[in-house]
């Protein structure tokens, strides 16, 4: 976890790990990536799923291998997951049992295009600029439109809990006054 009690986030620089690759990646190769952009792959290391370590789940973005096996197995064998109620030791050992002998794929790799900043609009450079003499600000780069949804995915749910909370303060003090009316009659 991190400072704010949050697991931690995937590394700038650290591609998903993958069991299945149909294009074999190569360090120092050039890739195009939906999720990411242009990248250049920085290393490659192939392993089991089992052998992942807990640092590698953690920059992976989850809290431990236990929490990698689990999102593996949500993610991957859903209807199992979903037939019974399952405990964690039932997770962990499907997982074991069924998918920690596959091969796997680490792919590190770092941003090969020319970053997307936002323009200073004052001077009449549009809205987004390579050069970081026509930005507002050097430090400003745009956001991936994958890391954008997530943002607003968050702040939604986050409005939603504090609307839902306000209405359980009110539900409680309403019920207050009743239960205060109805004692003093």
């Amino acid at each position: 976890m991190n400072s704010s009690g949050n697991a931690p986030q995937p590394q700038r620089g650290l591609l998903r790990l993958a069991s299945e690759i149909a294009k074999p990646y190569r360090p120092g190769q050039q890739r195009r990536l939906r999720s990411a952009g242009a990248i250049r792959v920085t290393s490659v290391e192939h392993l089991t799923l089992a052998q992942v370590s807990h640092e590698q789940a953690r920059a992976l973005g989850h809290k431990g291998t236990a929490a990698l096996k689990r999102a593996w197995i949500t993610s991957r064998d859903a209807a199992w997951l979903l037939d019974a109620d399952r405990s964690d030791a039932d997770v962990l050992r499907r997982y074991d049992e069924r998918w920690g002998r596959r091969a796997a794929v680490l792919v590190r790799y770092v941003a090969a295009g020319r970053p997307r900043l936002l323009a200073d609009v004052r001077r009449g450079y549009g809205d987004y600029t390579t050069s970081p003499g026509r930005t507002i600000d050097p430090d400003a780069e745009c956001i991936d439109q994958a890391t954008q949804e997530r943002y607003s995915k968050d702040a939604l749910a986050f409005c939603i809990g504090r609307q839902i909370n306000r209405a359980k303060e009110q539900a409680a003090k309403r019920d207050a006054r009743a239960r205060q009316f109805r004692d003093a009659a």
